[in-house]
């Protein structure tokens, strides 16, 4: 599992660390919820409407709770404050501006408010519960360090930030560990405290026992100054500025004491990103030090032209990084392949070869040349001589090979099964999704060269249960021919294909998690096999926002255009692979088998497992994410599908 969540607790907070949705964490007493510090005073578990779990975080001006709003049936993150006698009244102003300000937002990217009171003289806030990391957590890390995603992640926190400037809202204390980043790899905004309307006039340095409240290493010279009149939009310009810097370079451009750090920005030079990672594009290195120039005449005037001179750069470097793909990106990349062509494998194989070689050197003109040439050289780069060529229009195939007709079929025990053509497509994400993970790298093309059969549904406990002779399932159903099977390790789901095959004389097996992909995306170049819109991925998965926290009968909802049922979600399936996190770097490009368990540098230990399942985010459950578990673990949350050889001769 990668899975964890945070939640800001404060401006001067503490982030804690990771707490999964099956994890107890925190304190979880049976009446009340400690809160340290303060007047130590628990919060009760049971706090007016709301349920206490647990608490996420706390910082220097009070603790934030997991609860469960017993009235709207919803979990939310309770914000309440930690008083005493000297703060009480500054930090109350502070805890309700808070509230008013963010209750004038609506966008997806900002952390909404649902409601502000006090309960048994307690104040609080009742905000959306964010399920994920804190960008602080993961700054200059891994996929959070790549300039596009980088560019991608500033820009949607820029237009955020637009909407609130627009309505009279600065944040005065952005930072990365003011910014969420949920499971979707989304960025939200977090904790508006220090927030206040742009026609008021009031001191920025509010002080809790004469400590300033804020981040110095993100403030702007006009915040340390204490300039109360050019403390605005550019001031919230300049903190975002030293965020990218942070995720471009791993670092911060001040660093020492809090005296240190407020002196060398007022006075001191930073130094270039460029200067700190070498390999910078000075397109974007020229935005971010715009952003945080000294003058706030020299940044960026409003937040849409910061976003505007992000979107300008990734277009730019979109258009010019795979110009030989423009054709294909713009098609799902499906395409079919016939019998005539896997019978001269061999021989397409060396002529895709000297293809390739041809295909660069005109490349190269096509560039210069224009898109027009890049999308016939594409076009002769993916057809086969004389063979049928096809792609797709709005995800489904638009021709098929005229010797293959699709079809389904029935087993010996009512199992049905559907018969997949062959054909190409891109495997993995792009690195431009901002939400795939690492080992969904390098995108690659490949070919599935022989027609197979897979199962139209997840293998049910019925079905299990009549080859296998019991029905291990945790979740057990009392329709046991719709549920699928759950709680199968790898090693049961592999004996299962083998007893079917003795049974029913044709071979099965576990798919190959390249042919899992093929089939799942069914001609699709999106997110999941219906598209890229989440809200059309309700009618075709069961995920956490739809399952109700349970798995659900096999083909209750849409099918992809194979005709496949709950391949987002339900149960999560086994494949046949072995997992390595870094396969897709050397994978073949025609049947990829998976990594071999014999190479001396690799010791595998976990089998791929794909498609989610019923308790995980929409992300978890896109058609290129990669999950994995040893093989001998089960779980109520994961089943399989089987594979049939659709050119098998009977198993003796």
């Amino acid at each position: 599992m990668k899975e964890s969540a945070n939640q800001s607790a404060s401006a001067g907070n503490t982030p804690v660390g990771p707490l999964g949705r099956d994890t107890a964490g925190g304190a979880d007493m049976a009446d009340s919820v400690s809160q340290p510090g303060g007047k130590g005073k628990p919060v009760p578990k049971s706090f007016g409407r709301y349920r206490i779990e647990r608490c996420l975080g706390e910082g220097a001006m009070g603790a934030v709770y997991l609860a469960h709003d017993m009235q709207l049936e919803r979990r939310v993150a309770l914000k309440i404050p930690k008083l005493n006698e000297e703060t009480d009244a500054t930090l109350l102003e502070r805890f309700y501006r808070e509230a008013k300000s963010v209750a004038t937002l609506a966008h997806a990217n900002i952390c909404p408010i649902f409601d502000v009171g006090e309960i048994d003289g307690r104040s609080f806030i009742s905000m959306a519960f964010v399920d994920g990391h804190p960008l602080s957590e993961i700054a200059g890390k891994g996929k959070y360090r790549q300039p596009m995603r980088v560019a991608a992640l500033v820009r949607k926190i820029a237009l955020a930030m637009a909407h609130a400037h627009e309505r009279g809202i600065v944040h005065r204390d952005l930072k990365p560990a003011n910014i969420m980043i949920d499971e979707s790899g989304e960025p939200v905004i977090m904790d508006f405290g220090l927030a206040h309307r742009t026609n008021l006039t009031e001191d920025i340095r509010l002080t809790q026992s004469g400590s300033i409240i804020g981040s110095p290493a993100y403030m702007s010279p006009e915040q340390v100054n204490g300039e109360i009149h050019l403390i605005g939009p550019r001031s919230d310009i300049y903190s975002l500025g030293i965020t990218l810097y942070e995720l471009l370079t791993g670092e911060t451009p001040f660093r020492g004491s809090m005296a240190s750090v407020m002196a060398q920005i007022l006075t001191g030079e930073a130094r270039s990103p460029s200067q700190v990672r070498a390999d910078l594009d000075p397109g974007l290195e020229t935005i971010c030090l715009k952003m945080m120039a000294r003058d706030v005449e020299g940044r960026f005037q409003t937040m849409k032209a910061v976003a505007d001179a992000l979107k300008s750069f990734l277009k730019e470097k979109q258009s010019s990084a795979t110009i030989l793909s423009t054709a294909s990106e713009l098609q799902s990349d499906y395409v079919p392949v016939t019998r005539k062509r896997r019978a001269k494998t061999r021989v397409a194989n060396r002529r895709r070869n000297k293809r390739t070689k041809t295909g660069l050197w005109v490349g190269a003109v096509a560039f210069v040349s224009g898109i027009a040439i890049a999308i016939a050289v594409t076009t002769m780069l993916n057809r086969a001589d004389d063979e049928p060529f096809a792609l797709s229009s709005d995800g489904k195939p638009i021709a098929q090979s005229e010797d293959i007709d699709r079809q389904v079929v029935t087993n010996v025990i009512g199992m049905k099964l559907a018969l997949i053509p062959p054909g190409r497509f891109l495997m993995g994400s792009s690195a431009t999704l901002l939400e795939a993970d690492s080992d969904e790298q390098p995108q690659h093309r490949v070919t599935i060269s022989e027609p197979f059969y897979i199962g139209v549904y997840e293998v049910t406990q019925h079905e299990f249960a009549e080859v296998m002779g019991s029905n291990p399932s945790v979740i057990a159903a009392s329709d046991s021919s719709t549920h699928p099977v759950n709680n199968v390790n790898w090693r049961d789901s592999e004996e299962f294909c083998r007893q079917l095959t003795l049974l029913d004389g044709h071979i099965y097996r576990l798919p190959t998690e390249a042919e899992w992909e093929y089939a799942c995306r069914a001609g699709r170049g999106q997110k999941w096999s219906c598209g890229d819109d989440q809200s059309e991925l309700r009618r075709h998965g069961w995920y956490f926002e739809t399952a109700e926290g349970k798995g659900h009968s096999v083909g209750l909802l849409k099918p992809n255009a194979f005709g496949l049922f709950d391949m987002h979600g339900n149960v999560a399936e086994w494949c046949q692979d072995w997992y390595d996190s870094e396969y897709y770097e050397e994978s073949g490009n025609v049947d990829p088998p998976g990594p071999v368990s014999s190479d001396s540098d690799f010791r595998p230990t976990t089998r791929v497992v794909r498609g989610g399942n019923w308790d995980n985010t929409a992300t978890r459950c896109r058609s290129a994410f990669r999950g994995s578990n040893s093989p001998t673990v089960k779980s109520s949350r994961t089943g399989f599908r089987v594979v049939r050889l659709a050119d098998d001769s009977n198993a003796e």
